[in-house]
């Protein structure tokens, strides 16, 4: 078994730490949800791409492309 150390430790004061830790929290939690979002449209966009290039080439202009 190890020793009991006799050093103190430095205990913050956490009550004032703690707003600052939630905040950090809550801000983290909001990049990650845009950062996943932006991978969602990312992911979106690009199988949209690959289906429209799939169809054909349909232009407005011609009404509706070959969609059978």
């Amino acid at each position: 078994m190890h020793k009991e150390l006799k050093t103190r430790y430095f205990v913050p004061n956490i009550k004032r730490l703690k707003p600052l830790y939630v905040n950090a929290l809550r801000f983290n939690q909001q990049a990650l949800i845009n950062y996943q979002l932006d991978i969602a449209v990312l992911i979106m966009v690009r199988y949209k791409i690959l289906a429209l290039r799939e169809q054909g080439t349909g232009n407005r202009e011609q009404g509706i492309g070959n969609r059978e």
